[in-house]
């Protein structure tokens, strides 16, 4: 019965259990689906995040790939591009602009365009970007010298599509001119400048306002017995990120501050010693601390441990595609054998051809082949040229003109309004004179710049002081060269030329050289007054010193009006009468010159004893020659191109008697007649090559003071001089003893201010970018050391360099109003093995007008200063 009871009890808990199976079964089944449907869920929307992660991601590479256009737009465009206005009250984007663009689509980059305003892309499969870019309102900092701020940042914004998603870019971007930098170096800036016991060893190589910079080390200093180094209104002297600076003597001047050794380095030199040298960057051994003491100067100092940093300069690469893409668009582009230009080698039997002296190792000569000859002549201001001026008759004076050698059709795509300003040459050249307007001279090859280049003439070369440093103002209108120039760029705005002086950039991917081998092209401006002023003397008188004395007060010391030159009058004032018995005296009395086309009116005339001191002096100058020519060689052989005053242009051939013995005014000389003879006779030295020019001292060796004056007279000039020899004589560089003539020599105030007795100077107002690293078969000392080398070709003698020496020991001034960039990318040949010259005294100032980057120099760097990454919405790209 019990068991009965327990097998039913049983049973019907079984039985309920069964019936409750199904709903937990159902209920798992549920639980189960829910689990599934959640993880389902899960997935697709972690691959929806991701999805619209890579969507983002995709818009903003494209929005990203906007603004890198945009900014090779600025590096590589001829002026600063610009899509906007921006407003200055909110910074918000302005009205459209008008631009040109570069930018070629390329790779990934499948399209990029747009005119005015706004400019669109596509980036491959990804998407379309839409960019703006315009110049940010900003205020200079006066206290900085060398950088205009006004002009520095750019805002960017670029809207990416990637299918629907967008994205912008917002970002500042800040430019940076090369031309701040008064000397840049990407390897190691050496300023130990000079040469061992120079002649001025009082003298000091200046440099003023801008900043150096030496990415590894920074050496100051100066060679035994050499110039000192002097800066001033120096903003930086600065390292990278792991650079030294060194003061290898203390005679360094930094803005007043006398520097020294152990106070300005960055750690305690071991080697070099005081005054020695080592022969290889590698040998300085420096103590492994930094200087604890080390003296910054008021922070114009900055080695890695004081705020130097590496900085992000544009590649020699960059410059070289950008100059030669400007060039084939709207420039000039000369191509091997670059048969638009002259050719620098024209004479092959001349004996003087240029001939660059370094060698190859293996003995072969440097490939100068297809280089060519830029000469753009010498010429006036703009402002000279205007009739009216009061400085128009100066161009009419001798030493004033040049013609240039280019091509007709170049010189006129040269002044045409389309002309973009750039040069590029594939092969060598050889580059002088003054450019009609502002240019870029670039060459994938090496570049000589062998005499001024980018100096109106008529700018008168006076100093302030002994530093000959900085010129006195214009004495026409008694301001100051500089500000005349700035002030006419304000005024002219899209002239794209100065007044005095143009924006001019010399670009090499090899190597610049400054090249003093030729010195009637080096110091043609201020050789030719000189021989006028000779020239004159002999035709005027006997050349004694009352004679000097007339001349130089007519003719090489100007008139004035009050302290102002008076040119107002110039063509019948400024008219040298013959004294009696000189030979204009006697071409104006004498009857046997009869017939002046005929030759024996001109054997009558080299006959007369009355033409003696002309004949010795003639002689004098073409004594030496190969082959020589005689005073009276060149008396009856030469013929003059004579310019008309009223139309410089226009020209007419005359010999030398028929100029002398004028109808019009005998037993005078005007002004073009002055002009013909001085051109003429230094285009005959020039030919030629006589030791009077060259100063053939091979046998004299380094003879210092005796070749220019007399040693038993140093007022008088050493029979042995040559000709620039003499002129260094009469300005007295060299010596203090008083001269007659000089510039620089004021026993009373201004009484020289007017001459146009120049001392020797070449003059560059340009910035100078050089590609060449220092190679290891180079020669190149540290410290105090005569063996540093520089890209410096000039005159000292040596076999087979088509040169011989013709100065002692200090060459002249060398001016540089600019900038120097030795970009130190290219392992280029040859290799520089020293001993070929006798370096200048340098003169180095920035150049405010070259701080611009609204020019096509473009000699900036941009990099980001700031950068926004937002999403955006269909509506806003519709609509941008």
């Amino acid at each position: 019965m019990i068991n009965k009871f327990l097998r039913e009890k049983i049973k019907f808990i079984l039985t309920r259990r069964r019936g409750m199976f199904y709903p937990i079964v159902i209920f798992a089944g549920i639980i189960i689906v829910g689990l599934a449907y959640a993880f389902h869920q899960y997935r697709v929307s972690q691959i929806a995040m991701t999805d619209e992660i890579a969507r983002f991601y995709a818009a903003s590479c494209v929005a990203e790939a906007g603004v890198s256009c945009a900014i090779a737009e600025l590096r590589g465009n001829a002026v600063s591009w610009k899509t906007h206005n921006i407003d200055a009250a909110n910074l918000n984007w302005g009205g459209a602009i008008a631009h040109n663009n570069v930018i070629q689509p390329a790779g990934a980059l499948t399209s990029f365009d747009g005119a005015n305003g706004t400019a669109t892309g596509k980036f491959g499969q990804l998407g379309e970007f839409k960019v703006r870019c315009g110049m940010l309102p900003a205020k200079d900092n006066p206290d900085t010298k060398a950088v205009n701020e006004s002009n520095m940042f750019f805002k960017i914004e670029s809207i990416g599509r990637y299918v629907n998603t967008y994205v912008k870019v917002s970002t500042v971007v800040e430019a940076r001119n090369l031309s701040e930098f008064l000397v840049y170096d990407g390897d190691f800036l050496d300023m130990v400048l000079g040469v061992s016991n120079s002649i001025l060893p009082d003298a000091a190589n200046h440099y003023r306002i801008g900043t150096l910079y030496g990415k590894q080390f920074v050496f100051l200093g100066t060679v035994n017995g050499g110039p000192q180094l002097e800066f001033k209104d120096m903003t930086d002297i600065m390292t990278g990120s792991t650079g030294e600076i060194y003061t290898l003597d203390n005679r360094v001047v930094l803005n007043t501050a006398q520097l020294d050794r152990a106070a300005n380095s960055s750690k305690n030199l071991i080697a070099p010693a005081q005054g020695g040298e080592i022969a290889d960057i590698s040998k300085i051994s420096r103590s492994p601390g930094w200087n604890a003491n080390f003296n910054t100067v008021n922070g114009v100092l900055k080695d890695s441990q004081h705020g130097g940093r590496d900085l992000p300069i544009i590649s020699a690469k960059n410059f070289l595609n950008k100059y030669k893409t400007l060039a084939q668009k709207g420039g000039i582009y000369i191509t091997a054998p670059g048969n638009d230009l002259g050719v620098a080698n024209a004479d092959a039997a001349n004996f003087y051809k240029f001939d660059n002296p370094y060698k190859i190792r293996d003995g072969q000569a440097v490939d100068v082949a297809d280089m060519r000859y830029v000469d753009f002549g010498a010429d006036v201001s703009s402002r000279a040229k205007t009739a009216g001026d009061a400085g128009f008759n100066l161009q009419f004076f001798a030493g004033q003109y040049r013609a240039p050698n280019l091509d007709a059709n170049m010189l006129a795509k040269i002044n045409a309004p389309t002309f973009n300003g750039v040069i590029f040459s594939e092969v060598p050249l050889r580059v002088r004179g003054n450019p009609p307007r502002d240019i870029v001279i670039a060459s994938n090859k090496d570049i000589y710049i062998c005499g001024d280049l980018n100096q109106a003439t008529d700018v008168f070369q006076n100093y302030v002081d002994d530093t000959f440093f900085e010129y006195q103002p214009n004495p026409v209108n008694g301001q100051k060269y500089l500000e005349e120039d700035t002030a006419y760029r304000t005024a002219n705005p899209n002239a794209s030329k100065g007044l005095y002086r143009h924006r001019v950039t010399v670009f090499s991917n090899a190597k610049v050289w400054y090249d003093y081998t030729r010195p009637d092209m080096v110091f043609e401006n201020e050789l030719k007054p000189f021989i006028e002023w000779q020239l004159c003397v002999k035709l005027a008188g006997d050349g004694g010193a009352n004679d000097k004395k007339d001349v130089y007060d007519k003719i090489i010391k100007f008139k004035t009006n009050g302290n102002k030159i008076d040119v107002s009058n110039i063509t019948t004032d400024y008219i040298l009468d013959g004294k009696p018995g000189s030979i204009l005296k006697s071409a104006s009395t004498a009857d046997k010159w009869g017939s002046v086309s005929s030759a024996s009116s001109l054997t009558a005339f080299c006959n007369d004893t009355a033409s003696a001191s002309l004949l010795s002096y003639l002689d004098s100058l073409f004594a030496g020659g190969t082959p020589a020519f005689t005073g009276k060689d060149f008396i009856e052989k030469t013929q003059f191109k004579v310019r008309d005053t009223a139309n410089p242009a226009n020209f007419q051939t005359k010999n030398f008697l028929e100029i002398i013995n004028d109808p019009n005014s005998l037993g005078k000389l005007n002004v073009t007649a002055r002009t013909a003879l001085t051109d003429a006779l230094f285009d005959k030295i020039s030919e030629i090559k006589p030791d009077c020019l060259w100063a053939d001292h091979k046998t004299v060796g380094m003879a210092g003071p005796e070749i220019i004056s007399d040693p038993a007279d140093a007022t008088k000039a050493s029979p042995k001089a040559s000709l620039i020899g003499r002129l260094y004589h009469e300005t007295g560089i060299i010596f203090a003893a008083k001269k007659e003539y000089c510039q620089f020599k004021k026993p009373s105030p201004n009484e020289f201010e007017f001459d146009r007795l120049y001392m020797p100077e070449i003059t560059l107002n340009t910035r100078v970018i050089t590609s060449d690293l220092r190679r290891a078969d180079s020669m190149w000392h540290v410290g105090n050391t005569p063996q540093a080398i520089y890209n410096e070709l000039g005159n000292r003698y040596l076999p087979n360099c088509g040169y011989q020496q013709y100065l002692p020991q200090v060459t002249g001034v060398f001016r540089l109003l600019g900038s120097e960039i030795f970009l130190r990318e290219n392992n280029v040949l040859p290799p520089m093995t020293g001993q070929v010259y006798w370096p200048n005294l340098r003169r180095k100032m920035y150049d405010s007008a070259l701080t611009n980057f609204e020019d096509p120099q473009g000699l900036t760097n941009y990099g980001l200063a700031s950068w926004y990454l937002n999403k955006a919405q269909k509506a806003e790209f519709d609509t941008y």
